[in-house]
């Protein structure tokens, strides 16, 4: 699932598109967006910053590296901004997360 917002907020409310109490970073905080959907992998970019959250713990991850996914588990995903020069690519089948680095290219 791809949101800007988090999953458990409403896109179409312009006080929850930007609605901050800041990211959720923790298993604590991202407990509504695994309330909220039942998806295994969820992606928000509202915070322009990488993180990896699961169910059960905050994974050490800064976006530096590709990361495989287990597939037995549920990932709240933070994505870091486009407009920082960063996106991402994830491979379905793989279950990998590679960061890129745009700025420059082309």
């Amino acid at each position: 699932m791809f949101t800007h917002v988090e999953p458990w907020l409403n896109p179409e409310k312009i006080e929850d598109l930007w609605w901050f109490e800041g990211h959720p970073g923790t298993p604590e905080r991202a407990r509504q967006s695994f309330d909220a959907v039942p998806h295994q992998a969820l992606f928000v970019g509202h915070f322009h910053r990488w993180f990896l959250v699961t169910p059960d713990e905050a994974v050490l991850w800064n976006g530096e590296q590709p990361i495989a996914l287990n597939s037995h588990r549920r990932y709240l995903i933070g994505v870091d901004a486009l407009v920082n020069g960063r996106c991402l690519i994830y491979d379905t089948k793989a279950r990998v997360l590679t960061p890129l680095d745009v700025r420059g290219a082309g």
